[in-house]
Parts: structure tokens; C-alpha cells; sequence
């Protein structure tokens, strides 16, 4: 359930904690910082930065151009999710952020499956071969074997662990 698309993720568990436990203590952040999705801030479509602030501000910050050393959380909306295999190797400025964006998700997985290896010897992570010699797969530190979805190799968990739970 939930009364709005996201209640049960980011975009509603947040609200709904400030607004329940928390009540007039909220304080809005910056939309290219955290949950970045990416957009463009204008209501013009492309890639100029023309038109009016969708936030009825006179200045807005183009999330597009943020440097991804300042970007604490992404919502993966516009630049797709990291499993799709998206190359972001395609003109368009959103796209060399995503890339980035893209390429910190899959250095934190890494990051995770080998500590998993490194707790339990049995373990054995995906090989990764950082894209096999592909320059638009290299980001993806070869847990993607091709673009698009059906070149994802997903994750395989310990012995004992299970998806959603964390231990």
C-alpha cells in the first residue's frame, strides 16, 4: 500500500518519519545532493538549461551537472537502474553523471562481496573482469557482461544469508 508511488520507499518512509516521530523538525535539502535523480530542473525539455525553475524559484541548481563527490544518495529514475546495464555512453547531459553515478553503485557491491569473501572462505563472488576490454562496460566492474538487462550477472549470496535481511 501507501497513499503515493514511493510511500514504502525513500519517497515516502522519510516523510513519514519526520511527519510521525518527528513532527515540524523537516527540513527540505537539496534535490541534487540527495535523491538526485538526475533531471533537469527546467520546464523546458533538452539539454540548454532554458526555461523556468519547475520549483518556482528564480535559480535552480541543473542536478545533471552536480559533481558526483557531493551526490550522498540517487534514485535511479532517470538514469535507470544500475542492474539494466545501462552504458551511458550516448550523447546527452545527463549521462556522464550517470555513468559515475552508475559506477559508485558497483564499486560499493564490489566492495560488498568482498567483504563477504573475506568473512567466509567458501564464499565466491561473481568474477570480474571490469568489462572484458569494453570501454562502455569498464564502470561496471564486469557485473555486467553486455548492455541492457540480460547482460546483468546478479548476485549471489553467501550460505546463509537471505535477500532482504540484514545481519
Amino acid at each position: 500500500g501507501g497513499a503515493f508511488y514511493g510511500a514504502q520507499q525513500f519517497q515516502g518512509v522519510v516523510p513519514y518519519f519526520y511527519d510521525t516521530f518527528h513532527p515540524g523538525t523537516a527540513v527540505e535539502l537539496n534535490r541534487c545532493r540527495y535523491n538526485t535523480m538526475v533531471d533537469n530542473p527546467k520546464d523546458k525539455s533538452g539539454d540548454t538549461g532554458a526555461g523556468k525553475c519547475r520549483d518556482s524559484r528564480d535559480e535552480c541548481e541543473d542536478c545533471r551537472h552536480t559533481d558526483p563527490e557531493v551526490v550522498y544518495t540517487a534514485h535511479f529514475t532517470v538514469c535507470q537502474k544500475p542492474w539494466t546495464c545501462t552504458t551511458h555512453s550516448e550523447p546527452g547531459v545527463y549521462h556522464p553523471l550517470c555513468k559515475k553515478l552508475h559506477a559508485r553503485w558497483f564499486a560499493a557491491r564490489a566492495e560488498m562481496e568482498d567483504l563477504w569473501a573475506k568473512e567466509d572462505a567458501d564464499y565466491s563472488s561473481v568474477a570480474r573482469t571490469g568489462g572484458g576490454g569494453d570501454s562502455d562496460l569498464t564502470h561496471m566492474r564486469g557485473f555486467c557482461t553486455s548492455s541492457r538487462e540480460r547482460g546483468y550477472v546478479g548476485i549471489v549470496l553467501p550460505k546463509g544469508k537471505k535477500a532482504g535481511v540484514v545481519q
